[in-house]
């Protein structure tokens, strides 16, 4: 069987996309960045109204704030390369996968711990004590919402806001670096290459780890959706629609797939496509520094 990733990726020559392709993958992915912006201060925006006045406000309307930004951050996720290859800011946004559920131990740590919590307390912790993930456990794990620190406990709040402070940084800095990218990533033509192989390293993933493994499939002995990414929250399979939304429009499955087909049509039938098994993509328990 032909691996057709290898040869679509292979295929990317510097002339195989237009210039003006690669200007409006980046203006749009600027775009992306600039909703993960927004999202982000709504989220932060609305975690300090709620710990401000909770008899004001309903947490739902947190959880709400929660999950728009996170499929904000869904949609631009497949990104691999350029600003978010600085100090790990993918696995500070959402560290997964998390085998040994340290999102849950890290952020009870701090519940019950006397430390002062502030942006610059969360920003120096382990990555399993920040981002998206460490919120969802906050805002929808029975572990804490049914226990003595649910909100809008104060040692919960005080998390709460410095986590989505910390996401909202992280958020407006990578608007502004993917802003400053734009030069480089226009005059390097193996981009166009590297911006593909994101994608087809996303769809690997996707099928692999965040649908055949929490499902059973693919060799695993039994279903596990605890492996799932946004399992707590119930938004995996809301997640996965946004990851797909995220660089379909961009059509950089459909330009990979007319440069490859222009430069094969003359040679060989195509037989059907099909995604083989990743070798590299999104690990942050193999990636990151300071998880422990």
């Amino acid at each position: 069987m032909v691996n057709l990733c290898a040869l679509l990726v292979a295929a990317l020559s510097p002339l195989a996309l237009a210039q003006p392709a690669k200007a409006q993958w980046h203006a749009d992915l600027g775009k992306g960045y600039q909703q993960l912006a927004a999202s982000t201060k709504a989220l932060q925006q609305r975690a300090l109204a709620y710990c401000e006045a909770p008899d004001q406000h309903d947490v739902a309307t947190v959880r709400s704030a929660w999950q728009r930004a996170f499929m904000d951050w869904q949609k631009v996720r497949f990104v691999d390369f350029g600003p978010i290859e600085q100090d790990n800011i993918a696995c500070q946004m959402q560290f997964w996968p998390d085998s040994k559920n340290l999102v849950a131990l890290k952020t009870d740590n701090w519940l019950k711990s006397d430390q002062p919590i502030d942006t610059a307390a969360i920003a120096a912790d382990s990555v399993a004590a920040k981002g998206f993930p460490a919120l969802e456990y906050l805002l929808f794990d029975p572990r804490v919402t049914e226990d003595e620190h649910a909100l809008p406990a104060r040692r919960s709040c005080e998390f709460m806001q410095a986590v989505s402070a910390q996401i909202h940084t992280n958020a407006n800095r990578l608007q502004r670096d993917w802003s400053s990218f734009e030069t480089h990533f226009l005059s390097r033509p193996e981009y166009a290459r590297t911006t593909v192989s994101a994608a087809m390293h996303t769809l690997e993933i996707l099928r692999d780890k965040r649908l055949a493994a929490p499902m059973g499939l693919g060799g695993k002995a039994r279903r596990n959706p605890y492996v799932a990414d946004a399992w707590r929250s119930g938004e995996s399979l809301a997640s996965i629609e946004a990851t797909l939304a995220g660089f379909m429009p961009r059509k950089i499955i459909t330009s990979t797939v007319m440069a490859f087909s222009a430069r094969m049509a003359s040679c060989c039938t195509l037989p059907p496509i099909t995604i083989p098994v990743a070798k590299a993509g999104y690990w942050c328990t193999t990636r990151s520094t300071n998880i422990s």
